[in-house]
């Protein structure tokens, strides 16, 4: 597959506190976030039934707003708002609410105890508006578009009705081999129901160990393919592996190739289904994901990997034993996410192989002075690739653009950093990266 072009977007700035309020309002509007991910914003006129539960819906979250406006808990609010907005912009209370909450200051110091408080009331009233929407779309027969809504009723309220329906729709998108839909229905109901935590782990430990999962962050659209080792145990520990895929976006073929060349090494390997590793996002090759969410971060697309796995490798270390410190590979356009979390987080990375990637400069405006010469840096190119000297057409080809990141690494201090041209093509090189991991590790 091609790799991308060597711009395909200006490198992102160092994070602002407007970059960090918009990444803890991921964290407060993650709802916002599923329910673009299966498509379910307004695109046009909805059916009557559909459009009044909105309606309901919207109405709800609005009379939930309005309190914390009046409470100083100016975040809780915001998110119900932009959930109201997302479902009926002009339904009764949202603009009001809106207004109230835009002026108040900072949250008040008793918000977040008050907040817990209230949601015992207000969730019931919201979670039964859901559900009349969740009865309204059922006649669609799209699958998506009712579990999106049946996520959001448990979100509000998690009573033991809702997640037996969520629990039937799971076994039905586990029949029908709906994998994202599966992901996102497991982190749902994880997040909803914390008791049953271990039923949930149960799961997904016998999908990743057998083959692949679709793994799932309630907290981000982002999904990525994990695969555990067969003999994976609890409380152990684990090195992590994650390999990026190229322009061709076939991400579960490469984490499937990627996870067979591990052999019996007792590893994690963990694929993103990322934006930068390619140029145009097309739909067909983002089936999990809406066209709203692709359109949304088609101009930021570091914007959307980098805090999506983030959440990712946060669930790898907290749920699987995955080390804090992970390696790194990235084949062809897979090599933007592979340098960007290089060169911003050297800490938190074991070892770097990029495999005939693209270098394109993302990173450079937040790179930290790496430690002790930073972690272990392989980078391999093939003496046959059709893309050596030009890509598309125009220089730099990947050993141009290589020859410049190796640069920019001992420009920056980096001390541990090998190359080699191997006989081979635009290739991902799974074998090799393998190889290398094998020697960080000291085996």
């Amino acid at each position: 597959m091609p790799p991308i072009a060597a711009t395909p977007h200006d490198p992102p700035a160092a994070p602002t506190p407007r970059a960090r309020a918009r990444r803890r309002a991921l964290r407060v509007g993650a709802l916002v976030a599923v329910l673009a991910v299966v498509g379910v914003l307004p695109a046009g006129a909805a059916p009557d039934a559909e459009s009044k539960a909105k309606t309901e819906v919207a109405a709800e979250l609005a009379a939930y707003a309005a309190w914390c406006a009046q409470n100083g808990a100016k975040t809780a609010g915001a998110a119900a708002v932009e959930e109201a907005k997302a479902l009926d912009e002009q339904a009764p209370g949202v603009a009001d609410a809106d207004a109230a909450l835009a002026a108040l200051g900072e949250d008040a110091a008793d918000a977040a105890a008050k907040v817990t408080a209230q949601r015992k009331l207000a969730g019931p009233k919201v979670a039964k508006a859901y559900d009349h929407l969740v009865a309204a779309v059922a006649a669609d027969k799209t699958p998506a578009r009712s579990e999106a809504w049946l996520l959001a009723s448990l979100g509000w309220e998690a009573s033991k009705p809702r997640l037996g329906r969520a629990q039937k729709a799971l076994d039905e998108a586990t029949k029908a081999n709906r994998k994202g839909s599966v992901a996102r229905l497991l982190a749902g109901m994880r997040k909803a129901d914390p008791d049953g935590a271990s039923k949930y782990d149960r799961v997904e430990v016998e999908l990743a160990t057998k083959g692949l999962h679709l793994l799932a962050s309630a907290d981000h659209p982002l999904l990525a393919w994990i695969s555990l080792p067969r003999d994976w145990a609890r409380g152990k520990k684990y090195p992590v592996l994650v390999g990026v895929e190229g322009a061709g976006s076939g991400f579960e073929g490469y984490a499937r190739a990627s996870a067979a060349a591990r052999g019996s090494r007792a590893a994690i390997v963990v694929t993103p289904c990322g934006f930068t590793n390619t140029n145009a996002l097309e739909p067909a090759k983002y089936a999990f994901y809406d066209a709203d969410v692709l359109k949304a971060y088609d101009s930021r697309r570091m914007d959307f990997d980098g805090p999506g796995m983030e959440k990712i490798l946060e669930i790898v270390r907290t749920r699987f034993g995955g080390d804090e410190k992970v390696f790194l590979t990235g084949f062809s356009g897979g090599g933007n996410y592979c340098y960007w979390k290089l060169l911003t987080d050297p800490d938190h990375v074991r070892g770097a192989a990029p495999a005939c990637a693209n270098y394109s400069g993302y990173g450079l405006t937040t790179t930290p002075t790496p430690q002790d010469g930073g972690p272990p840096v392989h980078l391999m190119t093939g003496a046959n690739d059709p893309h050596k000297d030009h890509v598309f057409g125009n220089p730099p080809g990947i050993e141009g653009q290589t020859d410049a990141v190796e640069s920019k690494l001992k420009e920056l201090g980096w001390t541990h950093v090998t190359r080699v041209q191997l006989q081979a093509g635009h290739d991902p090189l799974h074998a090799e990266v393998w190889k290398f991991v094998d020697r960080v590790l000291g085996k």
